[in-house]
Order: C-alpha cells, then sequence, then structure tokens
C-alpha cells in the first residue's frame, strides 16, 4: 500500500511539473541498487516508467554529481547534454533538479522541451518546490514501511512462545498409546470435567455428556426402558402431548368481556356526573 501511495504521488508531482512549466515532458528517477530508474513520467518527451537512466556522463550524471540544479537552453550546443539522447527524445532544452534527502543522492527530478530556451528562472524555482514534495512523499513512504515491518515483527515475536509450547502441550494432553478418544472422553468427563466438557449436560445416572434436550445418556437410557423405568423420549411424548391438548370452548362472556366492562364503566362515569349536579 505504501508503494501504491508513493507510486500515485509521484505521478501526481509530475504531470503538475509538465503543466506548470508548459513542458513537453516530465519525469521522476529514484535511485535504486545503484541504479536511477524511472518511476513517474509525463508527456511525450519523458521516457517510459521503468527505464534506467545513463548516468555516467551528461547532464543528469553532473547534477547528481554536484547535487545542484543544472538547466541546459539548447542542446545542440551545451558540451555536456548527451546530444544522441536528446535528438532520439527531440529534446533541446532541459532542466535537471538532484533529489537530495538528508544529504544523499536519493533521485532526480527532470523537465524536457523540444524547443530551445524553454525555461525560465520561475521555472526552477516550481521545479525546485516541487521536489520538496518528491523528498517528503518519499519519507511518508519509508515511515509506513518501518511502521509496518515493526508491527510484523511485533507480531511474530508475540505468537512465537505459542508456537514454541503448543506442540508440548497437544502431546501432553492426548499420549500417542490411547486407542481412541471416545473411551478417553468418558473417563475424563466421569472424573475432572475441563472447559466446555464441564459446562455441558450431564446424564442424571453416569454423567457423560449428553444433548440439552436429554436427560440420560443412549447407555443408561436402555437400561431404564429394560428396568421398567420410563425414557427421557416417553416423558418428551407425553410433554408434547399435554401441550397439543384442545383448549376449552370459550363462552360468550369471554368473547364480550371488553365489551361488558366498557359498558360499566360508562354507566358508573354518568351515575357519578349525575350526582355530582343533582
Amino acid at each position: 500500500m505504501a508503494d501504491r501511495e508513493l507510486q500515485a504521488a509521484l505521478q501526481l508531482l509530475a504531470e503538475r511539473a509538465q503543466y506548470i512549466a508548459g513542458a513537453s515532458g516530465a519525469m521522476i528517477a529514484l535511485l535504486e541498487n545503484g541504479q536511477v530508474i524511472c518511476r513517474a513520467s509525463a508527456g511525450p518527451a519523458a521516457l517510459p516508467r521503468g527505464t534506467q537512466l545513463q548516468v555516467e556522463g551528461g547532464l543528469t550524471g553532473e547534477s547528481l554529481r554536484q547535487k545542484q540544479l543544472l538547466r541546459c537552453d539548447d542542446a545542440d550546443e551545451d558540451p555536456l547534454v548527451n546530444r544522441e539522447g536528446c535528438r532520439a527524445l527531440g529534446v533541446r532544452s532541459v532542466v535537471v533538479m538532484p533529489l537530495v534527502r538528508n544529504g544523499e543522492v536519493a533521485g532526480v527530478f527532470e523537465l524536457l522541451a523540444e524547443r530551445p530556451q524553454a525555461f525560465e528562472k520561475r521555472d526552477e524555482a516550481a521545479l525546485a518546490r516541487l521536489s520538496e514534495l518528491v523528498i517528503t512523499a518519499l519519507a511518508h513512504s519509508e515511515a509506513a514501511r518501518q511502521a509496518l515491518d515493526g508491527a510484523v515483527a511485533t507480531s511474530e515475536q508475540r505468537l512465537r512462545p505459542q508456537f514454541a509450547t503448543e506442540p508440548s502441550t497437544a502431546s501432553e494432553a492426548v499420549p500417542a498409546t490411547q486407542p481412541s478418544p471416545a473411551p478417553l472422553l468418558k473417563a475424563t468427563t466421569q472424573s475432572e470435567p475441563s472447559g466446555k466438557l464441564a459446562a455441558a449436560k450431564q446424564c442424571q445416572s453416569c454423567g457423560f455428556p449428553v444433548s440439552p434436550e436429554r436427560t440420560l445418556c443412549l447407555d443408561c437410557e436402555a437400561r431404564a426402558q429394560e428396568e421398567g423405568f420410563p425414557s427421557a423420549s416417553a416423558e418428551a411424548t407425553h410433554l408434547l402431548s399435554q401441550l397439543s391438548a384442545p383448549a376449552r370452548e370459550e363462552g360468550w362472556f369471554d368473547r364480550h368481556m371488553y365489551t361488558v366492562g366498557t359498558v360499566v364503566v360508562v354507566v358508573l362515569t354518568v351515575l357519578a356526573l349525575w350526582l355530582k349536579f343533582h
């Protein structure tokens, strides 16, 4: 995310520089692993993104070495300019602004024009201000990346002790010699239930965990039926039969209870008013 935001900021600044200066092209290149790579490009005269700039000589290399802005008003006459490269791009005027951060070169910001004498002092001032914004964007991107790396490292440190203890805990909880988990579950429930087993409903006879709607486990229920006691299913059937029994038939008073009450209230109110005024 930090890289995407940085890329969007660089592209916006390159387009703004081209518009302000009326240039044929503007580009921002960053120093990465000893190479200067174009990361933002605007206008037909600018190099495409991802292109490696040649900084061994020419105006760009000299600006990076001197760490100061350099301007070329006519590429056909300036000895510092790579004339072949400028002719291939159709460029006659160039302004190069090194991006210096904490005393070190971080990249370069360039303006290109197809005509000679295309740039003035005001264009240099505008390019310098936009270059400061590029440095700010680089600082924010690096701070965001460091914060993310720190958060990841902190999470790894917190999770590392858990990962280190989980295998031993699992090996102690379930020995490899146990034949199957079912007998273990019943034995554990009868002795010392823990966790969710302690909160589950238990058989009233043996203490084995059962579902909420049951009172006896399957084994105890089978034994109860053999001995003649009613089972949980029989109790449930009896309860349902009681709930589903038809209700008594409503009488005349049940259906007109609210009407009768209303009439009584009205009569009492009229009687009270008559007594008050007579």
